[in-house]
């Protein structure tokens, strides 16, 4: 089983990765939010696989990075220790029998959580410049456009 098994709903992430579903174990963490209601806990990363074929839309924008927001629901036993700048770290997710699962991540942060249940909160692309295919175009500028 992979973490993409263990989502409430998995079939956008599955419909967009196919059979080559993305691994957590190189992620860019960005976040970690703690909502009191619900005792939920919100990851948001980069993930270090991108699809092929991308979605058109993805394409369209020249995207080569996907971000995905995890929710955390029902947590307990949280620990975190740690923060930085830029955050490379590998998220480990397991099922514990008859009560949900466990959540975890070694390096700065040190991230340790229970959850009842695992969703997608969010799932987005976006042009990330130091993952950039070499094109023949070296130039570095971009012009941004409102409405992404």
């Amino acid at each position: 089983m992979t973490w993409v098994d263990f989502l409430q709903d998995s079939q956008a992430i599955r419909s967009i990765y196919c059979a080559d579903l993305p691994s957590l174990s190189d992620i860019d963490l960005h976040e970690v939010r703690l909502d009191r209601r619900g005792t939920s806990v919100f990851l948001r990363f980069d993930l270090a696989d991108y699809p092929a074929p991308a979605p058109k839309k993805w394409i369209a924008r020249n995207a080569n990075m996907v971000q995905l927001q995890l929710q955390f629901s029902d947590v307990g036993n949280l620990t975190l220790d740690g923060w930085g700048n830029y955050l490379p770290v590998a998220l480990e997710i397991s099922s514990i029998p008859h009560s949900g699962y466990r959540v975890s991540c070694g390096k700065v942060p040190a991230l340790s959580m229970t959850a009842r249940l695992i969703s997608i909160f969010k799932m987005s692309a976006h042009y990330r410049i130091d993952r950039a295919q070499p094109s023949g175009d070296t130039s570095i500028h971009r012009t941004l456009r409102s409405g992404y």
